[in-house]
């Protein structure tokens, strides 16, 4: 029977109603997902003379780099030699963020990360954006794709405005999961255990006893994790940088950690994380915030369900881990506890070469 625009059939599926719907634009080049990829994508595709459109669900540029709070970039711009091996927008975007922390080309001499302020970052990809006179559509989400004899058209997307059709010559699908490729009907991996974790921040955070402990204590950072370097190397890019990396895993070893799990006040699960196997922390001076990775889950990251609790159970893990008590009876998760759960993409466009693969 037809109710409220939709056709209910007997089985637990309903169909919706065929409708028209209205052309909010039409552009050359349409990037979809605003995250590093997709702001390179829009830089590119604007400079050329292209009329391009981003397309970004949040309210701000950056996706797992600001929305996800993984306020960092491997420095992987140089080759074993020392030779630059990756130079162009790249370089650009992180350039353009480590002049906004203050320490402008001098994490060149570092191989540690490139460590930034996430809500700073908001700012600077969007005016990275902005100068290349590439327009932002914020807070839209791909609902569709318009193919037309193999070919895509360009996409529909639900936002405050409604149910809008985006048409374009050009469509680069930059989200985190290849959704625009995935509802274009394109052949897909699923990668049904991806690794996920939950993003925070601390702030008023006394920066520099924090690394203090590591000079004082050196036995206790883990060497040779995420980067190939050594504590004094991490010291150095703080002394010259005022940002530290505490890498992946490291919370495995740190002592403090494994006496909290041997006298149950952390337990080594919280529902369906490990406690400790992540633990990334990102340090910055000037701003006197830690970002902080909580412990690695693994599931279906298509599963809306499973992210929902894993969403809960990373920021019961927070509240376990940085304040030594139980959840607070009120059920309520602390304001630090923000951000949503990053993980590894999960749908792959399979092709003769090689796999595409997006964060």
């Amino acid at each position: 029977m037809i109710s409220n625009g939709f056709l209910k059939t007997m089985s637990m599926r309903v169909e919706e109603a065929r409708r028209e719907i209205p052309v909010r634009d039409e552009v050359e080049v349409l990037v979809v997902g605003g995250g590093l990829g997709g702001v390179a994508a829009a830089m590119a595709g604007a400079r050329t003379g292209a009329r391009t459109l981003l397309l970004e669900r949040n309210g701000f540029l950056g996706g797992t780099a600001t929305a996800g709070m993984c306020c960092s970039v491997f420095n992987c711009f140089f080759l074993r030699g020392g030779e630059q091996g990756t130079a162009g927008i790249p370089e650009e975007v992180v350039d353009a963020l480590a002049v906004g922390e203050g320490y402008g080309s001098k994490w060149r001499a570092h191989k540690g990360h490139i460590i930034y302020d996430t809500e700073r970052g908001k700012l600077i990809l969007a005016e990275l954006v902005s100068q290349a006179r590439a327009d932002i559509l914020y807070q839209a989400v791909v609902a569709g794709t318009l193919v037309e004899e193999g070919a895509l058209k360009g996409v529909v997307v639900e936002s405050k405005s409604g149910r809008e059709a985006i048409l374009a010559k050009t469509v680069i699908d930059a989200t985190g999961d290849a959704d625009v490729a995935a509802r274009a009907g394109i052949p897909l991996h699923i990668q049904e255990r991806g690794v996920h974790s939950l993003c925070f921040r601390l702030g008023k955070v006394d920066v520099d006893a924090f690394v203090d402990f590591f000079r004082r204590n050196p036995e206790q950072y883990p060497e040779r994790m995420d980067v190939d370097w050594s504590v004094d190397e991490a010291l150095a890019q703080f002394d010259d940088c005022g940002t530290f990396l505490f890498p992946h895993g490291g919370g495995v070893q740190l002592e403090a950690f494994q006496r909290a799990r041997a006298d149950g006040v952390l337990p080594g699960r919280v529902g369906i994380h490990d406690s400790v196997d992540a633990c990334q922390m990102h340090a910055i001076r000037q701003t006197g915030i830690v970002h902080v990775i909580t412990g690695f889950s693994r599931f279906d990251g298509l599963d809306i369900g499973k992210i929902s609790s894993s969403m809960g159970d990373g920021r019961r893990m927070r509240w376990l881990r940085f304040s030594g008590t139980t959840f607070p009876d009120s059920g309520k998760p602390s304001s630090s506890a923000r951000g949503p759960i990053w993980g590894c993409a999960h749908r792959a466009i399979s092709m003769e070469t090689s796999s595409f693969l997006q964060r």
